[in-house]
């Protein structure tokens, strides 16, 4: 998927399901679509301990401006949104 890497929040939060720590990104993004007039945009939660490398990758990327990317996405079952598996900048 084309996007246009706009930004990413560190964030740290309790689940309130398991109680645990997680920490990870809100990577921001726009990106074209077909039921949307101009751009969407939209967040992806990359999380610390389960994509260590991609946490890695995004807290170095220059986002002072704009960044082009294509995201790679795999749908898990069971699960009700894809997770990102991958940033090719």
């Amino acid at each position: 998927m084309k996007v246009t890497i706009l930004g990413y929040q560190p964030v740290e939060y309790t689940s309130k399901k398991t109680g645990e720590l997680k920490t990870g990104l809100s990577v921001y993004y726009a990106a074209e679509n077909t039921n949307t007039v101009g751009l969407m945009t939209n967040d992806v939660w990359i999380d610390k301990t389960r994509e260590p490398e991609l946490y890695e990758q995004v807290r170095k990327l220059d986002v002072s401006k704009p960044l082009h990317a294509n995201f790679g996405f795999e749908v898990e079952i069971g699960s009700r949104y894809p997770r990102l598996v991958s940033i090719n900048v």
